[in-house]
């Protein structure tokens, strides 16, 4: 079967042209036979005509093609993966040059420490300690001034005081030794709670005192942006008081103007990028560095390390110090960040006493010398610092260049870095004779490491043999953190043992216990009471400290037994709304403050302390101490 247009041949089935398009009827069986039975030769030949013709449309396929749009007839294209195979590889080196840039370090740090000399592998090990030293210093100072810098913050904060049975039940003692006999029922804790709020030119601070689960006191102070402090005790007096002062108002007007200092300061960054610099010119300048493997051990625990040896003379120093100085004389970058400091700290001192000048013209007696404000203030932007530093540093080495005579002491020095290219240990020795040594060796998640303080002349006093100074530690680390178990010993005698558990190795987070060894105890003569309260005594100290939050706790235990703790917690919250009283009593000078005592009692403390879960002890005796105070008072 073919196509009745262009000539191309069909399927028997086929119902459009494949080439062309054309619509294909499909006789049916129906029609008559005849027609085509009594001529049969013409049906046979007319295929030769399309044939001839079918050249033609051959020459321009586009033309037909075109006149039919159905979609399922277009020849379909070669698949090319030319494409996809640039992309995969552009895909790839973007990988290899990311994961370069971030391994880079490490990198280096593998050459230096297998190819690289001594001197050149001392200064990278030096350099990654000192910079992560100043990014750590960075981000805290970043963190603060950040704070400084907020027109609108809040803070809440709180101190506990937990008070245990066993130290309860000691000042009962105590106490009935002399001849009283209360009883502490009730008393466990002690809560003071601060919450403060800073919204442009204003300042809230409210605070409060609980015993015993009751509030006995609270108090709320509002600073304007004059400066004028309002003061409301609602246990002693029903009504606000106004505090109109002059060193007060300046007090708080100084505090604003540091607000501004904070925001004119440079970069932390830019001082911390001018302090490294000098970091690394220390270590250019040590020479002869000798590096080889060993192996070290501490506390059982050993450990395949990079141990970097060299001596320092002297004239080494000297060296080094007048390297230094010449490389600050012409640091441009040290001037200019010195200067933007200087700027900062004058528009500050200027605008304080801009907006103090009475107070400082009375504070300084201005008027006797015949001066004023402006005065003070010319002679303040007088003052070139730059100059007077640049003029420091030429002093300084022309001192260093009258120097001409060195001793022969050494000291000499081994440093010892882990496979992280981390310092893990260190010995220095003076003239031959050790005086500092520590190692910290690791294994796995096992952890054992030594420090000890010898002898060594005229850099460490001591007897001739003992080590003056001890210590042995052992534990695991595990990511982040170590926990550890240190005893120390003082000329041969162990002090005290202190653990560090789960401890941050950034330390932001940790616990620290310090117990002092019973032989210490004893030999310092504590007998009596004291005696049994510190027989088994322990410090604890924990922890955690964020960006916008801090917690901290002191626990006095007794064996496992609480003595007293004392927590600290502070966050940072949103700043809330500020309003000034509308409504207050003034205190201008000391007879408008006696005439509001006067009216001061103590009802509402009285209250207060009856609603707590203090024994009736307690609240006689603070009933007794009220009056006692009424009394003085009037």
């Amino acid at each position: 079967m073919f196509c009745p247009k262009c000539g191309s041949p069909l399927s028997d089935d086929s119902k459009f042209c494949a080439a062309c398009g054309e619509k294909i009827e499909i006789k049916t069986e129906d029609a008559p036979a005849e027609a085509p039975a009594a001529e049969p030769e013409a049906p046979v030949a007319e295929p030769e005509a399309p044939a001839a013709e079918a050249e033609a449309p051959a020459a321009e396929p586009e033309a037909p093609a075109a006149e039919f749009s159905a979609p399922e007839f277009t020849p379909k294209p070669k698949k090319s993966f030319k494409g996809v195979a640039i992309a995969i590889t552009a895909l790839v080196i973007v990988g290899v040059v990311a994961a370069f840039a971030v391994f880079a370090n490490d990198i280096k740090g593998f050459f230096l420490r297998q190819f690289g000399s001594g001197e050149a592998y001392l200064e990278y090990v030096g350099t990654v300690a000192a910079k992560d030293a100043f990014e750590a210093v960075e981000t805290a100072a970043d963190d603060a001034i950040d704070t400084l810098k907020k027109d609108s913050i809040g803070g809440e904060g709180q101190i506990k005081v937990v008070l245990g049975d066993e130290l309860v039940e000691i000042l009962e003692d105590i106490i009935s030794n002399y001849g009283e006999d209360i009883s502490f029922d009730g008393l466990r804790e002690i809560v003071f709670d601060l919450k403060t709020s800073m919204k442009g030119s204003k300042t809230m601070m409210k605070g409060s005192f609980k015993l015993a689960d009751a509030t006995i006191v609270s108090a709320e102070v509002v600073i304007d942006e004059d400066g004028k402090l309002y003061l409301n005790l609602p246990e002693f007096y029903e009504k606000w008081i106004c505090v109109d002062n002059e060193e007060i108002a300046m007090a708080f007007r100084q505090s604003t103007s540091t607000d501004k200092l904070f925001k004119e300061l440079p970069e932390t960054s830019d001082l911390a990028k001018v302090l490294f610099g000098y970091t690394t010119s220390i270590f250019d300048n040590i020479e002869d560095v000798e590096k080889k493997n060993v192996k070290v051990e501490a506390q059982d625990v050993s450990e395949k390390v990079v141990l970097l040896s060299f001596s320092l003379e002297e004239e080494d120093a000297y060296n080094i110090t007048k390297t230094i100085l010449e490389e600050m004389v012409e640091d441009e970058d040290l001037k200019k960040l010195l200067e933007e400091y200087v700027t900062a700290f004058k528009g500050y001192i200027t605008a304080s006493v801009e907006e103090n000048a009475d107070f400082f013209e009375d504070m300084y007696s201005l008027d006797v010398y015949g001066l004023d404000v402006e005065d003070m203030l010319d002679e303040i932007d007088d003052v070139d610092v730059v100059g007077e530093f640049e003029d420091a540093l030429e002093d300084a080495l022309d001192t260093l260049d009258n120097v001409d005579d060195f001793s022969n002491e050494e000291l000499d020095v081994e440093i010892f870095v882990n496979k992280k290219h981390e310092i893990v240990g260190l010995t220095l020795s003076f003239d031959g004779q050790e005086v500092i040594e520590w190692i910290r060796a690791q294994k796995g998640s096992k952890v054992g490491e030594e420090f000890v303080v010898y002898p060594g002349g005229d850099l460490v006093y001591g007897g001739e043999d003992d080590e003056i100074v001890y210590i042995e530690g052992t534990g695991k680390a595990s990511g982040s953190k170590v926990n550890m178990t240190y005893k120390i010993e003082v000329y041969g005698e162990e002090i005290c043992e202190f653990e560090l558990r789960d401890f941050k190795k950034d330390g932001t987070a940790g616990t620290i216990k310090v117990t002092p060894d019973k032989s210490l105890l004893k030999s310092a003569g504590v007998s009596g009471i004291a005696a049994s309260l510190i027989k088994d005594i322990s410090v604890e100290l924990s922890f955690d400290i964020a960006k916008t939050k801090a917690e901290y706790a002191v626990k006095l235990l007794t064996g496992e037994d609480l003595l007293i703790e004392i927590s600290i917690s502070s966050k940072e919250t949103s700043a809330s709304g500020i309003k000034v009283p509308s409504k207050f009593e003034k205190v201008s000078d000391e007879d408008d403050l006696m005439d509001i005592l006067e009216d001061v009692d103590f009802d509402g403390l009285r209250k207060n302390v009856e609603k707590s879960k203090l024994g009736d002890d307690l609240k006689d005796l603070l009933d007794d101490a009220f009056d006692e105070l009424e009394n003085d008072m009037y």
